[in-house]
């Protein structure tokens, strides 16, 4: 056939896009996809079509998480291993809020994607005072956190309360970066604190996932993107980076 590549293996191809998305490289694999030479995108084989289709049937959408949403709020557990080196990340904001606390300041806390409400959870049961507002993708609040933390759930902040934003382990599931940065300003934030988490390159070395049900992370982040994704959203802080497998960035107005 005129133009067909004679040095161009597609079944190794499509190895190393299966073996990307085990890698949580799931955007890089399908950009890899759409790059195969000319002649295979404009007569894609039927294994490139099957792969593609087989990245996009698996890959975990906002109805997945909704449908996913956990039964449960272990709050007992929480409290328990809340203070273990796997939290570091929550710790960081227990650390701001104890800054206004013993400042007589009570912070109001906006948190995307809260998961299991693991931070306000903990903070709570070591008697810290701050209000708390989460934006979920996952039904709404659960009825446990609703009853764990009562008046402290809130739909906006008080005049002059100390604004901090956390939004932490999310931005690995997301295609569209920018959506943080919206999520934030339709809050009408002006935080003192941004608290940003993501795992450092791939969690626990990454998954195979020719058989998996659901991919959900779908990026990975060296320490210099992580920290630009950071300074675009909110140039006008003070950046600090904290390593680990987990990596953390915290923006701050103030020192604190």
């Amino acid at each position: 056939m005129i133009g067909k590549p004679k040095h161009f293996d597609v079944e190794h191809a499509l190895e190393t896009v299966r073996q990307l998305v085990s890698a949580d490289e799931v955007i890089t694999a399908l950009e890899l996809l759409d790059k195969f030479p000319a002649f295979y995108r404009e007569n894609p084989t039927t294994s490139m079509i099957l792969c593609k289709e087989n990245i996009y049937r698996k890959i975990a959408t906002i109805q997945d998480y909704y449908k996913g949403e956990w039964i449960d709020i272990d709050v007992d557990n929480i409290v328990k291993e809340y203070d273990t080196p796997r939290y570091m990340r929550c710790k960081v904001v227990e650390q701001l809020v104890e800054f206004w606390n013993k400042q007589e300041r009570i912070p109001y806390i906006c948190e995307l994607g809260p998961g299991q409400y693991w931070t306000p959870i903990g903070m709570k049961s070591k008697g810290l005072r701050f209000t708390y507002k989460p934006i979920t993708i996952t039904g709404g609040v659960l009825h446990q956190a609703i009853d764990y933390l009562g008046s402290q759930l809130v739909t906006q902040p008080e005049f002059n309360q100390p604004h901090i934003f956390v939004c932490m382990e999310v931005i690995e599931h997301m295609f569209n970066l920018g959506d943080v940065y919206n999520y934030y300003y339709k809050e009408g934030l002006n935080a003192e604190h941004v608290v940003i988490s993501t795992p450092k390159f791939c969690l626990g070395g990454g998954y195979k996932r020719d058989h998996a049900d659901m991919i959900a992370h779908v990026r990975t982040f060296t320490t210099d993107e992580f920290m630009s994704f950071c300074k675009k959203g909110w140039p006008q802080l003070s950046w600090q980076y904290l390593d680990g497998e987990t990596q953390i960035g915290i923006g701050s107005r103030i020192n604190g």
